[in-house]
Order: structure tokens, then sequence, then C-alpha cells
């Protein structure tokens, strides 16, 4: 019979702990909110951001996603975990956004790479440009997939079930966007 004290206990069911967390900022718990940004924020921007490929829009929509989320707190159901819920939401307005306001394209800004050397410096350059050019070349929807399979981890699966497409449609838009941009980045030029 193994020694019960040695066993380690079982994880904390995750929707229980957002249902509990959830409860917290439904009562206006202001330090439950901060937990909730802290731990969501990074992603819910880079996500909307990754669809948006514009700062000021991704921060935009993360606002939104957060208001929604405040709105929604005090009825939460444990049916979906937090973070699958905030990448539904942020996905579906971020793509909302892109439809709804037609507006001038600012460039996507990405810290300048200092390399040692001015030509290292100038050839990440070129590269962060044409991965910009890539993406900017991609549908709303196969970036929002793409980023997903980045900053998120998700799987085809995954995708599928938060865009509400079939998983066949996520692994293809999946591989298309990953050739797009592999190509762009192989090619010297960026043609692609």
């Amino acid at each position: 019979m193994p020694d019960c004290a040695k066993l380690d206990p079982m994880p904390p069911d995750p929707h229980a702990t957002d249902a509990a967390l959830l409860a917290r900022v439904g009562d206006g718990e202001e330090r439950a909110f901060e937990q909730v940004w802290a731990e969501h924020h990074g992603r819910v921007f880079r996500l909307a951001y990754g669809v948006l490929l514009d700062r000021d829009d991704a921060r935009e929509v993360a606002q939104e996603v957060f208001v929604a989320l405040l709105e929604e707190a005090p009825r939460w159901r444990p049916e979906a975990r937090l973070s699958t819920w905030l990448h539904r939401v942020t996905v579906t307005r971020s793509l909302a956004w892109r439809r709804g306001v037609l507006r001038f394209r600012r460039p996507w800004s990405r810290p300048r790479t200092r390399g040692p050397r001015p030509d290292e410096a100038l050839e990440a350059r070129r590269t962060d440009a044409r991965l910009r050019d890539a993406l900017a070349r991609l549908s709303p929807r196969e970036r929002a997939v793409l980023t997903l399979h980045w900053e998120a981890h998700l799987a085809p699966t995954e995708i599928a079930e938060l865009l509400d497409i079939q998983p066949t449609a996520a692994r293809v838009a999946l591989h298309r966007a990953r050739g797009h941009v592999r190509r762009a980045l192989d090619t010297p030029g960026g043609a692609t």
C-alpha cells in the first residue's frame, strides 16, 4: 500500500480556480482583478497585436477585452478556462476591430537591434522588415491562427475551437501562414 504522505497532491482544477478568482472580481475586489491583469494582459496584448499588427490598436482591443471580462465576471460559469475565454474574445474583438474601422496602417515597430557590428544590425532590420511584410500579407484569420500557435502555444484543434472553424481549416491556415513567413525569411530580397 503506498504511503499517502508521499503522494503528490492533486493540482488545483483550473476551472474552479478561475471561477473563484472571477467571483472575487465580480464582487469588485480590486486585488483579484489586478491578479487576472498581471497574469493575462501580456498574452492578450500580444495576441491582439499578432492579428492587428498595430500597437495602439492592440492596446485598445486589450482594454476592451478586460472591460468585457469585468462585465462577465459576476456571471462567470466555469465551462472553459479563463485563458480560453480571453483568447476567444481577443481574436473576435481584433477581427471586428480590423473590419470595423479603416485606418492608416502604422508600421510595426520593434525595438531596434543593436548588434556589435553595423552589418549585423542592418541584417537584423532587414529580417525584421521581411517578417513584418510577410505578416502584413497574411489575411487577418491567418495571422490570428499563426499568433495563437506562436504566442499561446495552441494546437490547430484548439485554435479551431476558438475561431469556430473546422480543425482542418485551422491546420491549412497555419500551414499556409508558416510557409509564407518561412519563404519570406528565406528569400534575401523578401519576395514572396
